[in-house]
């Protein structure tokens, strides 16, 4: 994966015009992680602008930073939608492929992220809340709760509706 900081233009094509470095591992390094993450290239997707003057060349698009983040890039339907990543994770892409920073890439996007499936669409994700359907994932609460007199134990959790409850003249109650 070729960093596009070390390339130049020549005759519409883009060629090598300086070394590797250390930065232009990171670099494709964050290119193999969205690739993996998402099942897209961060210059995938086809680019039509709304200006015919603006187009630009599929193999010089990475030289004008055009990403799958700019608007005028139609995402691939195959990829993962890139709403399934946090914001954090998605800023960090948006530094290294738009903004050109070449640094080690910070370790806790990744050992910090929780992937979870959405009990409402089934959509896998990296988010708080389901970027497909906005349900909020189940809040990571206490499994016991008091108060007063009344213990409460959680023991099921379900998307569905309690359809009928035991009527109990005293003693503990299990819904």
């Amino acid at each position: 994966f070729m960093d596009p900081t070390l390339l130049r233009e020549a005759a519409g094509v883009p060629v090598p015009a300086a070394a590797f470095s250390q930065g232009s591992d990171w670099y494709a390094f964050a290119v193999m992680l969205m690739e993996c993450l998402l099942g897209v290239h961060p210059y995938g997707g086809v680019y039509r602008p709304a200006d015919p003057g603006r187009r630009v060349p599929a193999d010089l698009r990475p030289l004008h930073r055009i990403t799958i983040l700019n608007p005028e890039v139609r995402y691939p339907h195959a990829a993962l939608p890139w709403t399934t990543l946090s914001d954090e994770l998605m800023h960090q892409f948006h530094l290294i492929f738009e903004k050109d920073e070449r640094q080690p890439f910070p370790e806790h996007l990744l050992t910090g992220m929780h992937w979870q499936t959405c009990s409402v669409c089934g959509l896998e994700h990296a988010r708080g809340v389901c970027p497909q359907c906005r349900h909020a994932a189940p809040a990571a609460g206490p499994m016991l709760v008091v108060r007063n007199r009344v213990t409460a134990r959680r023991l099921l959790r379900t998307t569905g509706r309690i359809l009928a409850l035991p009527a109990s003249g005293g003693g503990r109650t299990w819904i």
